[in-house]
């Protein structure tokens, strides 16, 4: 478990999981975005 941030006293584990799980589709989804629109002619 990584250690939780400072500044977010009011976060369990599992919604700071939650969280950074749904930064990281959103980070997919737009890299993947971004990389078909480059692909497309």
């Amino acid at each position: 478990m990584p250690p939780r941030p400072f500044g977010l006293p009011g976060r369990t584990d599992s919604e700071f999981a939650r969280f950074r799980l749904g930064k990281l589709v959103c980070r997919k989804a737009l890299f993947f975005g971004v990389f078909q629109l480059w692909h497309c002619p």
